[in-house]
């Protein structure tokens, strides 16, 4: 039997790299910066591309953008997400099932993607470290619930540049993803954190 590949390590680079990806959508006084950092995570976490080497496969998640979020109705500039196909396609090709990459009332941002990974823990923190990566500086990030769909997660303050947003991660053996507040306070994302994941996510 095939030795598991090992994917999910934070440190790994990413097995491509994403170019020509086009430039972040200005949504209000706020920059839609997160996709590109976060989708480049995606490949920097990796997901189990054989399952058949893994004695017991964990259940797999499919992501889908539902037509509101939270009450808030999807507002992504479809030209963007179609001139992101590629970019799209390059995690799917990296072990991912399901991507989404959108944005609910102009003022919150997911990125999901669906898949086995081995090492929730890990995958996690290399969510996080891809964002510190981008530029982002990471402040009073704590474990936060991660729902009935399980796994691992962590929400906290984001700032870059002069921008200041909320962060809330997450990994699990079948998915992991982020979503970025423009508006919110923290103790309004930590709440609203894991019923927004339900409507995103679901458990094959």
């Amino acid at each position: 039997m095939l030795a598991p590949v090992p994917t999910d390590l934070a440190v790994s680079p990413p097995s491509r790299e994403y170019r020509d990806i086009p430039p972040p959508r200005r949504i209000g006084s706020r920059v839609f910066l997160a996709v590109l950092g976060l989708a480049l995570a995606a490949a920097a976490v990796g997901f189990i591309r054989d399952l058949a080497a893994v004695p017991e496969p964990p259940p797999p998640s499919t992501v889908q953008a539902p037509d509101t979020l939270g009450g808030r109705p999807r507002t992504t500039d479809d030209e963007w997400v179609k001139s992101n196909l590629e970019f799209i396609h390059g995690i799917l090709s990296d072990g991912a099932n399901s991507v989404v990459m959108e944005v609910y009332g102009d003022e919150v941002m997911v990125f999901a993607a669906g898949g086995a990974i081995e090492s929730p823990d890990r995958a996690l923190d290399g969510l996080l470290e891809s964002a510190r990566s981008q530029g982002y500086h990471l402040d009073t990030f704590t474990m936060v619930d991660p729902g009935p769909l399980g796994g691992v997660a962590s929400c906290g303050r984001a700032r870059r540049a002069t921008e200041e947003t909320v962060l809330c991660a997450w990994a699990s053996t079948g998915s992991n993803g982020m979503f970025e507040w423009y508006y919110a306070t923290l103790a309004q994302a930590r709440a609203e954190f894991a019923g927004l994941r339900a409507e995103v996510e679901t458990r094959d």
